[in-house]
């Protein structure tokens, strides 16, 4: 199935990687860590998405305790 071209599946992982981003630019981080951890299981540990991600969120949670 596809909308505007795109298949669903893909548009659905994208909005769920746009949605963590959302999530740990505004400092959500307990909101972002099921959002990564669902994605992980769709695309894998491996995938670059998701080794960003990991990274992202590690580095907002330094910054956060160092606050």
């Amino acid at each position: 199935s596809r909308v505007f071209g795109i298949p669903v599946r893909q548009q659905k992982v994208q909005d769920q990687i746009d949605e963590l981003a959302r999530c740990i630019d505004d400092g959500r981080l307990a909101d972002a860590k099921p959002l990564l951890d669902e994605l992980a299981a769709l695309l894998g540990e491996d995938d670059a998405k998701v080794v960003a991600a990991r990274w992202e969120l590690s580095m907002a949670e330094r910054d956060d305790a160092a606050d």
